[in-house]
């Protein structure tokens, strides 16, 4: 057994390195298990066994058929054979115990232990004139180990075992007529079930092989998903960055031409710029948006919020492409609504704007109106937020299939209608993320209604009452300047001079003082000689990028030690503000 053992464990030092092996080891049975299992069958054998012989000798004893002596009688055929399986069972439990490491000796002294009760009761408990026949009962059961060794092994000490019982049986109770045809028939038997035990493991041998073929084949799949999703994520890094970086000096510089420039027609086309270049960038955000859900790294992050300013947040946010289209909002508010909620007021003013903005794109004539009410329930408040038309509508057949992604109906209403099909996939699959429901009732031509329920914890339960609508007016590109500051010192650090040139245009109303570095070195050598009151730091540069820069300008001696840095990045995937919360 030592050598086996021995043997065992240094063939599977070799096997264990190759990756067939470590699947192998994964998608293998609980042995473990099914020692335990196999030691409770050969209690219930041995209490079995116990039991029939119980009932057979009292019948045997009123039928006055036993010649012994009872107390003889009782000790051979019930109380040694007892002792002896019970005896089995405890060295069993005891080996299979202390062999902790070496799973094949373990496995093989069950299946040993169940031949040596079956010896027992093959030389002992006569009950039936075929008994010899239970060996096959262990060279059956070592099949579920999978193991050709253990059932050969098995088979072999079953044929000894088979001898054993026939030797003591043979001359504790004398020539018997039929004894010889019995052995011969329980050898053959034993034989045919080491036959049948083979196919058996040769059968799960290869289902065992197909398995791990094809767990390894998922394992490929898994990893070169894996790595396409990688690569995928560091495409949308840079394609974020490359994209965000010229459309922003696009409209910044844009920005500039609507507040300096005075000709009406000129300002339209600036105007017109303007427009384009969000759409174009409300596109890239969406398609980073459906991108961070479908990964799972978008957090649902709770914080404190007051409700009325998140209602006037998303009402300014529509209001000005509304007016554009000569529509009215209309906001009817709840006024016991608890003046501050906790839960993701981001993800939330996300979703609220984009059902206003959806309802606004879709409707030519008439309104568009939000209702915002709720409820308590166990301590939380139910936020409801209602958005309804008077636009195009929703043909009733295509509701079901209306938040899938890409998904736009009847293009030839909508064919002059921007936008992805995107919109509504990100509302729903955020909404989900908060633990909430949205619904929709839509009649074509008549209108839309989207119904969005959220639940919300309440901070202050003080009602908002009348709330009042401040609309912004700096959508219209009313520029007006809101300070000055003579005295402030600004360093601008960015690779590219276009984004230097357009920070510099927009603060100059400001008259506030700002120097320029186009890279991380050039920034810590001015750091050195003057000190700034704020720095706006760009992220991804060439050689020290804005993080490194950052980490430097706080180990190297400077004049700004205490300046605070503002990253100002096109870098917009999910946990890039984390990231940079972090360091600081």
């Amino acid at each position: 057994m030592a050598d086996l053992s021995h043997v065992a464990d240094n063939s599977n030092e070799k096997k264990d390195r190759t990756p067939e092996a470590a699947i192998s080891r994964r998608i293998s049975p609980d042995f473990g298990k099914l020692r335990k299992h196999m030691l409770i069958a050969n209690s219930v054998i041995a209490v079995l066994v116990l039991i029939i012989e119980i009932v057979i000798s009292i019948v045997l004893y009123y039928s006055g058929l036993i010649k012994q002596r009872p107390f003889e009688y009782l000790f051979f055929y019930l109380i040694l054979p007892t002792c002896i399986d019970f005896a089995i069972l405890l060295a069993q439990y005891i080996i299979t115990t202390k062999l902790r490491d070496a799973e094949l000796l373990q496995n093989i002294i069950v299946l040993v232990a169940l031949t040596m009760i079956c010896t027992v009761v093959a030389s002992v408990h006569c009950v039936f004139r075929n008994t010899l026949t239970i060996f096959i009962i262990p060279v059956l059961c070592s099949s579920a180990f999978c193991v050709r060794k253990i059932t050969l092994y098995t088979g072999l000490v079953n044929l000894a075992g088979l001898g054993v019982a026939a030797t003591v049986r043979h001359y504790t109770k004398g020539p018997q007529t039929f004894f010889c045809t019995e052995v011969i028939i329980s050898v053959a038997l034993v034989i045919l079930a080491e036959f049948i035990a083979q196919e058996i493991v040769t059968l799960m041998e290869g289902q065992k092989l197909k398995l791990i073929a094809a767990v390894s084949q998922a394992q490929t799949s898994q990893q070169e998903a894996l790595l396409a999703n990688q690569a995928k994520s560091s495409f949308l890094v840079n394609m974020s960055h490359e994209i965000r970086t010229p459309i922003n000096a696009i409209l910044g510089m844009n920005e500039m031409i609507l507040r300096e420039e005075k000709q009406p027609e000129i300002r339209e086309y600036a105007m017109n710029i303007q427009s384009s270049g969000n759409l174009l960038l409300s596109i890239i955000n969406d398609v980073l948006d459906i991108s961070k859900i479908e990964s799972g790294k978008i957090e649902i992050i709770k914080s404190s919020y007051d409700i009325s300013s998140l209602i006037n947040d998303c009402y300014n946010m529509a209001a000005s492409r509304a007016r554009g289209k000569e529509l009215e909002i209309i906001v009817n508010c709840d006024e016991n609504i608890p003046r501050l909620l906790s839960g993701d007021e981001t993800h939330l003013r996300q979703v609220i704007v984009n059902l206003l903005t959806n309802a606004v794109k879709y409707t030519n004539t008439g309104s568009v109106t939000m209702t915002v009410g709720g409820e308590l329930s166990e301590n939380r408040y139910i936020l409801r937020v209602s958005v309804k038309d008077t636009g195009i509508g929703i043909a009733k057949e295509n509701i079901p299939d209306l938040f899938g992604r890409f998904t736009r109906f009847d293009m030839t209403r909508n064919r002059g209608v921007e936008g992805t099909g995107l919109g509504l996939a990100i509302v729903k699959r955020l909404v989900t993320l908060m633990d909430g429901e949205i619904t929709v009732d839509s009649e074509i031509n008549v209108g839309s209604e989207f119904v969005l329920t959220v639940p919300q914890e309440i901070i202050d339960n003080t009602p908002i009452g009348s709330i009042q609508l401040n609309y912004s007016h700096s959508h219209d590109y009313g520029y007006v300047r809101s300070f000055v500051a003579p005295d402030a010192n600004i360093l601008a650090v960015d690779d590219l001079p276009v984004n230097l040139m357009v920070i510099i245009n927009m603060l100059k109303c400001t008259k506030v003082h700002i120097d320029t570095a186009e890279s991380g070195r050039e920034a810590i050598e001015l750091a050195k000689k003057k000190h700034y009151d704020i720095i706006l730091m760009d992220h991804m540069m060439p050689e020290m990028d804005g993080v490194e820069t950052y980490a430097q300008l706080r180990k190297e001696e400077t004049m700004c030690d205490d300046t605070p840095v503002i990253m100002l990045t096109a870098n917009a995937l999910a946990g890039i503000r984390e990231r940079y919360m972090d360091q600081g």
